[in-house]
């Protein structure tokens, strides 16, 4: 039985756009969009989770901040800056240099330095790919696939744009896409834009009140390409972003682990949870065993390497966790030849790398320093191919030696679908928790302290 948690994003009513080339627009039309941290639900399964709003918001602090008052203007657009407004353009150029080369999807790594000046100001790509021709880039749509699914393409700035008045984008898509602003990361008003049918078309947003400072791009059920994208504005350029605590409300379990240098092929065994529900005290906790295998061991005995394989990111979480080694079934560069692993294994075969850098994406959290293990996930179901491997973006990591915080120092386990860009922490209940961000600053939240630490008993 599999449970997972995620943080609902409370969306009230969207004004539906007719097809017509102006719509005037106040704050009764659009949709404020908040996430509190006291809104959560539990999945059966992630084919359960079929659409979601990816933006990561925390509770409504100020009613003041509410944009109102707005236009949405289609095909007949203002393309140049009145004399009271500064542009920012983005084009090809932009991003030519940074977009990689996967068609997956590309993703930004603020450790490599790998940040985007546009016209002053700082802005990411996430979930994107080269465009094609004249495009600035295109916006993957949003995946169900593991655990609640990844979240869509985006384009955003991250840093404060003062006094946004008008943003105009040239497009291409089959299907409604989403455009969000912001004045302060916390409360955002949503737009659903039409598709663009066989040709591309201009949309232009603008602004008469409470003017905002962020905007974010999103695509959900269809990739988005943006061919030209304007942004007019009357301030300055500001400071960096302020993110919220994603630990605020949140709690984990102590795990059970095993000293990993007692492991016993086939006979080291722990009744893992996989899922607790704390309604009542004594908590009703369901379990799972596990049983330790060695790579070495199963190839000398494959018959039992249904037992000694897993692949769904929970179950490597819990197993990582419990004997602090990677499943049998992942391959260690050079330990093992991959083709003997493959014709034991099969499709379950996985890479694993293990590491103790103290560089890049684990400055992301308060990383105890040590040995931490790299285990890869199938995204897309295309990982495997006979001998050849397609890694792909998905990855659970476990910090072997935990986390630098008080009271707990036992493995913890970040799950990210995004190749590191944001990370969900396994909180040992059978669940992950909310996004926040790793290498990139793809949603509202970061790790800070403040986690609650639970025991069963």
């Amino acid at each position: 039985m599999k449970k997972y948690r995620f943080y609902l994003t409370l969306i009230l009513p969207v004004f539906i756009l007719g097809a017509c080339n102006i719509d005037n627009i106040d704050s009764s039309h659009t949709s404020s969009i908040e996430n509190s941290s006291s809104l959560d639900s539990t999945l059966t399964s992630s084919e359960d989770f079929s659409s979601s709003s990816s933006i990561e918001f925390s509770e409504n602090t100020s009613s003041s901040s509410e944009i109102i008052s707005n236009q949405i203007i289609y095909d007949d657009v203002n393309l140049t800056a009145s004399e009271n407004e500064k542009e920012i353009v983005l084009d090809k150029s932009t991003f030519e240099r940074v977009i990689g080369k996967y068609s997956t999807g590309n993703f930004m790594d603020n450790y490599d330095g790998d940040r985007i000046n546009a016209d002053g100001v700082y802005v990411e790509f996430y979930r994107a790919v080269k465009g094609d021709y004249d495009d600035i880039l295109s916006l993957l749509p949003y995946q169900a696939n593991q655990e609640d699914g990844s979240i869509g393409g985006a384009l955003y700035n991250i840093e404060h744009i003062n006094y946004i008045s008008r943003v105009v984008i040239e497009y291409e898509s089959s299907d409604d896409f989403k455009i969000n602003f912001s004045l302060d990361n916390i409360n955002w008003v949503e737009f659903d834009i039409l598709p663009s049918s066989n040709n591309s078309r201009y949309v232009e947003i603008v602004f008469y009140d409470n003017n905002p400072s962020l905007f974010l791009i999103e695509c959900t059920k269809a990739q988005l390409n943006i061919k030209d994208m304007k942004i007019f504005y009357e301030g300055e350029i500001g400071d960096t972003i302020s993110y919220l605590n994603v630990n605020d409300g949140a709690s984990r379990f102590n795990p059970i682990v095993n000293d990993p240098t007692t492991l016993i092929d086939g006979q080291t065994t722990l009744n893992i949870p996989i899922s607790i529900d704390t309604s009542n005290y004594p908590y009703d906790v369901t379990y799972k065993e596990y049983t330790y295998y060695s790579t070495s061991y199963v190839l000398n005995h494959p018959e039992v390497k249904d037992n000694a394989s897993f692949t769904d990111p929970l179950d490597v979480a819990r197993y990582t966790i419990a004997f602090g080694v990677a499943p049998a079934n992942y391959h260690i560069k050079n330990a093992y030849d991959l083709s003997d692993m493959v014709s034991v294994f099969g499709e379950d075969t996985r890479y694993c790398s293990y590491y103790s850098r103290t560089d890049g994406y684990v400055n992301a959290v308060p990383f105890n320093g040590g040995e931490y293990i790299e285990c890869d996930i199938d995204i897309g179901g295309t990982y495997i191919d006979g001998n050849d491997i397609e890694r792909g973006v998905g990855r659970i990591v476990v910090f072997l030696n935990g986390f630098d915080e008080i009271g707990y120092n036992s493995p913890v386990a970040v799950y990210t679908d995004d190749h590191y860009c944001t990370f969900q922490e396994y909180y040992n209940d059978g669940t992950f928790g909310a996004r926040f961000n790793a290498s990139c600053n793809r949603t509202s939240f970061i790790y800070d302290s403040g986690i609650e630490t639970l025991s069963i008993n």
